[in-house]
């Protein structure tokens, strides 16, 4: 499977959009982008999400990307194919820093939608000292890039994105267990999220994993701790629990978690 637009290194906007319903990648979702000028919106791309969910190309490079004011249409409703209160999802963002890669998810189902700004795997935006008094940004050794998941064959990945500064969440620990009968667990094995947000080796490598329940544990409040948020001796989401359930051993499961000091969402990405 070739890489996608996320990937590209010319890349300055790119989306995915995950059908958090049925928990596949919104495949076929008609996608417009809008530069907004003086009250105006000025269409300048048009794209089709992939069987990825994601687009054949960014929707911005290099070399078309300016500063300003964007919007991106999702057009839930054709997608939905169904009655949806959510007919044209606009998502309005702002570009400030031309150099940068900014990623831009779609998590939705037909009652609903979140989005966030992601943690691409090149060139982070620069806040241009928005974030000075509160840095978490540990620098780790360079290690070969696992393969992106849904290469390789089915096993288990993870994504972890500090959505309270859109970068992922480099240096939060983590634990994988094997889920026994009651509450008997046995651990897999300890891991540690990289700059990107994702692990450099996948938790459970190509071709291992099997039918059962697994728990994903995460070290949020030491995290948000290191990263100077002011969380206290005991915050109130010290360690995130995540059961994850494997029926079908011959499919890949990627659980993507957004996190921040006071909330966490997850679900099945691709």
């Amino acid at each position: 499977m070739a890489l996608s637009d996320l990937h590209s290194a010319a890349a300055s906007l790119t989306t995915h959009a995950l059908d958090i319903a049925k928990g596949v990648p919104a495949a076929n979702l008609a996608v417009e982008l809008f530069r907004l000028a003086g009250g105006c919106k000025v269409s300048i791309a048009k794209a089709v999400t992939n069987v990825q969910g994601r687009c054949e190309a960014p929707l911005l490079t290099q070399s078309t990307v300016e500063p300003g004011a964007y919007v991106l249409e999702f057009d839930a409703g054709a997608y939905h194919g169904a009655a949806s209160p959510f007919d044209i999802i606009p998502v309005e963002f702002n570009i400030s820093d031309p150099a940068g890669h900014y990623h831009v998810p779609l998590v939705l189902a037909p009652g609903g939608y979140s989005t966030y700004r992601g943690a691409p795997p090149s060139r982070v935006p620069d806040d241009k000292g928005s974030w000075g008094a509160i840095s978490a940004r540990v620098s780790l050794p360079n290690h070969p890039a696992a393969p992106p998941p849904g290469v390789g064959g089915p096993g288990l990945t993870v994504h972890v994105i500090d959505i309270s500064r859109g970068i992922g969440a480099g240096s939060l620990k983590g634990e994988l267990y094997r889920c026994g009968d009651g509450d008997c667990r046995t651990a897999v094995g300890g891991f540690v999220v990289n700059d990107e947000g994702r692990t450099d080796q996948w938790l459970i490598d190509a071709g291992k994993l099997q039918r059962g329940d697994y728990e994903l544990t995460f070290e949020a409040g030491d995290y948000f701790a290191r990263a100077n948020f002011g969380v206290g001796a005991t915050p109130f989401f010290d360690r995130i629990r995540i059961r994850v359930r494997v029926i079908d051993a011959s499919a890949h499961h990627h659980i993507p978690l957004l996190l921040s000091p006071w909330g966490y969402s997850c679900y099945r990405g691709s």
